[in-house]
């Protein structure tokens, strides 16, 4: 339960890359803040030198559960106390206390993995990975597009599971307009009133005490996937109807992209016997995903009907006219080697991750507000002093100065970490924790687990 939720007003800020942010930045430091590698205080470590790499012990002896031949790791990890495919980091965080910082287990049909929880040794696989971030992970996804019928997914699985050459193909033509901060200004005022109806409807959820019921969280659900559908097809989904029917395609898209996700973590995370046959929660995977990717096809043919021949918006949802300005869709359609099957694994891997991300994120911020009255009502004096209590548009200008509430939102990802982890398959040697990993093992860490500074 959730104490008064004006604090919600927190949701009209729209993200936007802070100055201290860590990123990788044009001068190509991945790990020091943009500011001070403009300003040139950051060094460059050194790569190993033949003394530390003849010190280096091989990455056999890196400590972690045992293993068998064939099998590996799986009997041990299976019947330990803490394994939790649902809560997977607790088996990582019960690694660490066991053996150590950095660890090691393999798992049957997969590369040997290490794990850190030290921050330079995460530097040092990001940094020797850079130029080629073979990411694993997501090869049930994959299989899943490269095997669906028709043509929707003719060019490549997506952003999100290829490597290589189709990665860079996709990732070099999007990133401009996906992580310009100056382009969040475009989708501002939209998203501004659908968080304002979100905000009227609360109301008529609360009860007496001023609580929102237990199934909250799906209401946030709507609310991200009514703002989603606007940056990734420019048109409102119709998610903040009232009435709204459990078999709507808005509810529906929601319910399956929360089966879909449950079925991904319980693959990523168990045994690979999918590899071998199609397992019941691959066969759960397969029709979540053709649900989700209906539902997209339908949505970006509405998309695609509101714009004019020249691949611009003439009317929106309504039938009303809109400016003459580029959105994401409209960038993609006039984007050099982009076709309709690049364009709809990206609105698809949107409007999915895009909801669970936004209101994972929303929901974790509003219950460790609710947690900290006095946290909660310095942040409601900051929106009441830069936007006021009024509904006239929320301004580029506004957002900037909403300082407190970016902190907020950072602390609670912080907390609550978007992805338990990352990974990367090494295409070298890299010496990692005094231990020498081998080309095509996969190097892990958990966000919750790093001993950050």
């Amino acid at each position: 339960m959730l104490p008064s939720l004006k604090i919600l007003k927190l949701s009209r800020n729209v993200w936007k890359r802070p100055d201290n942010c860590v990123t990788i930045c044009k001068h190509g430091n991945s790990a020091v803040s943009t500011s001070a590698c403009k300003k040139g205080t950051f060094t460059m470590p050194s790569p190993p030198t033949d003394v530390q790499a003849t010190k280096a012990k091989p990455s056999e002896s890196i400590p972690g559960p045992r293993r068998f031949p064939i099998i590996g790791s799986l009997p041990t990890i299976l019947m330990h106390k803490d394994m939790d495919l649902k809560r997977i980091y607790l088996f990582w965080e019960a690694m660490v206390k066991e053996y150590g910082p950095i660890f090691r287990y393999d798992l049957p049909g997969l590369p040997p993995m290490v794990f850190t929880a030290q921050v330079e040794d995460v530097e040092q696989v990001l940094r020797a990975t850079t130029h080629n971030p073979l990411r694993p992970g997501f090869l049930a996804l994959k299989k899943i597009r490269y095997e669906a019928d028709g043509d929707n997914f003719l060019k490549g699985a997506g952003l999100v599971p290829e490597q290589g050459e189709n990665w860079w193909r996709m990732r070099s033509r999007v990133q401009a307009p996906l992580m310009k901060p100056d382009n969040v200004v475009h989708y501002l005022d939209q998203v501004d009133q659908v968080t304002l109806e979100f905000l009227d409807m609360i109301p008529s959820m609360q009860n007496e005490n001023k609580e929102v019921p237990e199934d909250f969280l799906r209401n946030i659900y709507r609310w991200a996937l009514e703002c989603i559908g606007l940056v990734a097809i420019n048109r409102r989904l119709g998610c903040l109807d009232r009435g709204l029917g459990p078999d709507s395609p808005p509810m529906v898209l929601i319910n399956q992209a929360n089966i879909l996700f449950d079925a991904l973590n319980s693959i990523e995370y168990g045994p690979p016997f999918w590899m071998l046959f199609p397992t019941r929660t691959f066969r759960k995977l397969r029709r979540a995903h053709e649900e989700v990717t209906r539902i997209a096809v339908d949505y970006l043919s509405l998309a695609l009907a509101d714009l004019g021949p020249d691949n611009q918006t003439v009317t929106d949802a309504e039938g009303q006219s809109k400016r003459q300005t580029s959105s994401f869709i409209e960038t993609l359609l006039n984007t050099e080697g982009f076709e309709y099957s690049d364009i709809l694994t990206m609105v698809l891997d949107l409007l999915i991750a895009g909801v669970d991300t936004t209101s994972h994120t929303l929901g974790f911020t509003l219950y460790e507000l609710a947690k900290n009255p006095s946290r909660q009502a310095k942040l409601q004096r900051e929106v009441d002093r830069v936007v006021g209590k009024g509904r006239d548009p929320l301004t580029g200008d506004q957002l900037s100065r909403l300082q407190y509430t970016k902190a907020v939102v950072r602390e609670s990802l912080r907390m609550f970490p978007l992805v338990m982890g990352v990974a990367r398959t090494l295409d070298k040697d890299v010496i990692v924790g005094g231990y020498v990993v081998r080309k095509g093992v996969v190097d892990c860490y958990d966000v919750k687990q790093l001993d950050m500074p």
